[in-house]
C-alpha cells in the first residue's frame, strides 16, 4: 500500500518513515511516547493523517460493517 500525504514538514516525513515501520498499533503507541516531548505532537498529527490516507482508500465494506454502521 502506498500513502501520499501533501505537505508535510521534513521532520514529519522522517516520522511518518518511522510510524510507517511499526508492527503493530501498540509498538506505535511506544515509538510516539519515547519521542522527546517536542515531537509528540507532530507525531501524533501524522499518525491520525495516516490513519485517515488508509481509510480514504478502503473502498468496499462487507455486509456485516453496513449493518452495524446502519444500526448506528
Amino acid at each position: 500500500m502506498e500513502l501520499r500525504i501533501e505537505g508535510l514538514t521534513d521532520r514529519q516525513v522522517k516520522l511518518a518513515d518511522m510510524i510507517w515501520a511499526c508492527e503493530s498499533a501498540e509498538d506505535v503507541v511506544k515509538f510516539i511516547t519515547g519521542l522527546p516531548a517536542e515531537y509528540h505532537q507532530d507525531a501524533r498529527t501524522v499518525h491520525e493523517l495516516m490513519t485517515a490516507a488508509v481509510l480514504d482508500q478502503i473502498t468496499t465494506v462487507s455486509p456485516e460493517l453496513e449493518l452495524t454502521l446502519a444500526i448506528l
